[in-house]
């Protein structure tokens, strides 16, 4: 692997890719694209779009796709290099501790998430070494997460939450990271919440909302004894919920927002103050956020270049002043994507679907279509 060399893998919840990752940012300046483990023919698109020059992963999986997409297209358009990296954590412990890694700043690029696709194609939204300030602070902040914790984080490493807050976050502030690869199981999440005794989970509103449905009673041994802050992220949360939460689990579930293109959470339910279900919370330190109003015809409103505030419990779009760590670089090779809109023109813009309240919070009012960043007037974006 040499400087600017672009190597993707196939993600899986097991815990060797750990030895890979980690090699791949220090090692070079090495623009890592994660796809998930089913080696899609989505997947496959997006590493042509990614343009790699190598796939790091397990010959299984390899063997998978390549027979899977053999006579395809894709597998005319795409030459990659696999290394098998079975049984890497064992050879990992006996590598040469002495090594040299390749300087880079915090403007190279290191990781290249793909978005959701809920709009369309996946664009592939670029981030630079420098978001390990935003992935550090806001763990701490946002997820209550320090060294000593046992973590649990139920997203795949191949989507920016797994990756950015699964994977770097908690071993830049050493805590003890859980993963695991089996498929939902109410009975095996309780199990591992008690037997690893996890202090700090990650999870998504529909995992809880099928815990919900699992019901009130917990299967005999569960023992949460250790578990002081559960948090989501990634659609709307109920209020239910929350307060099913609170009630059975013992913990009020801490809501936060952020995206792909932020590449680190903005907003946030902090440990230190209550939760009122429903409610984002407010932004982290150093992130400026307002809710702003739009028209009719769905643009933002500006006047003279200021971007027009909504009022309180008035729907309107999520604005962030421009400039954290961890904003994304742009989509590769789409380098119209970013900056497009000004205020003048901001037609691209998406409902965020956002409502403020009396105190600053922000509040999810539906579950629309995908925001996209733009950066419009003095730097801010919506």
């Amino acid at each position: 692997m040499k400087e600017t060399t672009r190597t993707g893998r196939p993600s899986s919840g097991s815990f060797d890719w750990a030895p890979i990752v980690k090699p791949q940012s220090v090692r070079a300046k090495a623009n890592i694209t994660d796809y998930e483990r089913t080696c899609s023919e989505f997947s496959w698109e997006k590493a042509a779009d990614a343009e790699l020059d190598g796939s790091i992963g397990w010959m299984n999986i390899a063997h998978e796709a390549v027979d899977r997409h053999a006579q395809g297209e894709m597998a005319k358009a795409i030459a990659l290099r696999w290394l098998n990296t079975a049984g890497a954590i064992v050879d990992y412990t006996y590598a040469d501790p002495h090594f040299d890694t390749v300087h880079t700043t915090a403007d190279d690029l290191a990781l290249l998430h793909f978005t959701s696709g809920t709009t369309g194609r996946p664009k592939g939204a670029m981030h630079a070494h420098g978001a390990v300030v935003a992935h550090r602070v806001t763990a701490r902040y946002a997820l209550d997460l320090r060294q000593g914790d046992i973590f649990w984080s139920t997203a795949d490493p191949g989507w920016v939450t797994g990756m950015s807050y699964g994977v770097i976050a908690p071993l830049c502030l050493g805590a003890t990271v859980i993963s695991d690869e089996a498929e939902f199981d109410p009975k095996r999440w309780y199990d591992i919440l008690s037997r690893q005794r996890v202090s700090v989970w990650y999870t998504a509103p529909t995992a809880l909302r099928m815990l919900m449905r699992f019901g009130d009673r917990l299967p005999d041994g569960t023992d949460l004894s250790a578990l002081r802050f559960i948090t989501s992220v990634g659609e709307p949360l109920n209020p239910e919920v929350v307060v099913w939460s609170e009630r059975v689990l013992g913990h009020v579930v801490h809501d936060n927002w952020w995206q792909t293109e932020t590449g680190a959470i903005m907003v946030a339910n902090f440990a230190a103050t209550d939760v009122r279900p429903g409610s984002m919370g407010r932004p982290l330190p150093g992130i400026e956020a307002t809710v702003v109003r739009r028209g009719s015809d769905g643009r933002v409103l500006a006047t003279d270049g200021d971007l027009m505030r909504a009022d309180v419990g008035e729907t309107g779009e999520l604005a962030l002043r421009a400039g954290w760590p961890s904003m994304f670089r742009g989509y590769r090779g789409e380098p119209e994507g970013y900056g497009a809109c000004s205020a003048a023109r901001v037609d691209g813009v998406r409902v965020s679907g956002l409502r403020p309240d009396a105190i600053g919070r922000s509040n999810f009012v539906t579950a629309t279509s995908r925001q996209t960043m733009y950066r419009i007037c003095e730097g801010m974006t919506v």
